[in-house]
C-alpha cells in the first residue's frame, strides 16, 4: 500500500509539472516585455489643473478693442502648446491699462484700468479693477484733486500707486488722500489699500499710524512701484462717495435741492484751488 501511494503522488507531481509547462509560454506571450527607461513613451502633456495656473507667469495684453481686452498666447513651457486665454469684455469704455494686481494667496490676479461705464457720455472716469476672468470687479475713486464749483476749495485729494509700494507689503493699489468732511475745516488725512485675494478684491482704510508717502515715493524710484497721474476736476452733482462700489451695487438718490455743476473739466479748465 505505501508503494502505491508513493506512485500516485510520483503520477500527480509529473502532471502538475507537465501542466505548468505548457501553460507557461501562453502566459508569457500575453504579457509584454517590459520596456527600458530609455525606449519609455514620453509622457503626455498635461493641461492646466485650473484657470490659476493659466496665470502662473503674469498677465500679457495683447490690445484693447472697444470694451474687449485681449490677451497674448501664453507659451507653453519644455514643448507644451501655447494657450490663448478668452477675451475679456470689461462693458467699460475709454480704457486705459495700468498694470496687473497679482494675489499672493493664489487667487486670480485683477487688471487695474481707467475707464468709464458708458460711451460717449460726461460720467466720471474711474479706477475699475477688473478680474482676469471677468467674473469680479469693482472700482474707486480717480487720483487727483476735486474742487468745489463754487469756492473751488479742495474737497478732496489723493494719489495713487500700483505695485510693490510699501517695503514690507505686497502687491497692491494704494491711495494717499485728503477729504474735508463737513464737522471739520481741514482735509483729513489717511490711506486706502487694496489686494488681490483668494476671492475678492480685499480693502483697507487707514485712519490712524499712516504709512509715509516718502516710503512710497521711495519705491518708486526703485522701480518697484509706479504713480497713476491724476487729475483736477470740479465736484459732480452727485455726492462723492469714497467707499468702493462693487459692480450690481445701486448707488444711493441723489438730492433733489442739490444745485447742478459742471462735470469731467480738466486741468487746463480750472483755475488754481484755493489754498487748503
Amino acid at each position: 500500500m505505501l508503494r502505491l501511494h508513493t506512485l500516485h503522488t510520483w503520477a500527480a507531481a509529473l502532471l502538475i509539472t507537465s501542466i505548468s509547462a505548457l501553460s507557461a509560454p501562453a502566459r508569457a506571450a500575453e504579457t509584454p516585455p517590459q520596456a527600458s527607461a530609455a525606449e519609455a513613451a514620453p509622457a503626455p502633456i498635461k493641461v492646466a489643473a485650473s484657470a490659476r495656473d493659466l496665470w502662473a507667469d503674469g498677465i500679457d495684453i495683447d490690445h484693447i478693442d472697444g470694451s474687449t481686452i485681449y490677451y497674448k498666447p501664453i507659451e507653453g513651457a519644455q514643448g507644451k502648446p501655447s494657450r490663448i486665454p478668452a477675451p475679456l469684455d470689461t462693458k467699460l469704455f475709454d480704457i486705459k491699462y495700468l498694470g496687473p494686481m497679482t494675489s499672493e494667496e493664489g487667487g486670480l490676479p485683477y487688471l487695474l484700468m481707467s475707464a468709464r461705464p458708458c460711451n460717449d457720455c460726461n460720467e466720471e472716469k474711474q479706477i475699475y479693477a477688473v478680474r482676469v476672468d471677468g467674473a469680479r470687479s469693482t472700482h474707486f475713486v480717480y487720483p487727483g484733486k476735486i474742487l468745489d464749483p463754487k469756492t473751488r476749495a479742495v474737497l478732496f485729494d489723493a494719489r495713487s500707486f500700483l505695485g510693490k509700494c510699501l517695503p514690507h507689503g505686497g502687491q497692491g493699489y494704494i491711495v494717499f488722500q485728503r477729504e474735508r468732511l463737513d464737522r471739520r475745516r481741514s482735509l483729513q488725512p489717511s490711506v486706502f489699500t487694496a489686494s488681490a485675494g483668494k476671492d475678492f478684491i480685499e480693502e483697507k482704510l487707514i485712519e490712524h499710524h499712516l504709512p509715509g508717502l516718502n516710503t512710497t515715493l521711495a519705491q518708486v524710484k526703485r522701480k518697484q512701484c509706479s504713480e497713476i497721474i491724476g487729475r483736477n476736476r470740479l465736484m459732480l452733482r452727485k455726492k462723492m462717495s469714497l467707499v468702493p462700489r462693487r459692480e450690481g451695487k445701486p448707488d444711493d438718490d441723489d438730492d433733489e435741492d442739490e444745485e447742478t455743476t459742471k462735470e469731467n473739466q480738466t486741468d487746463q479748465d480750472l483755475p488754481s484751488p484755493a489754498a487748503d
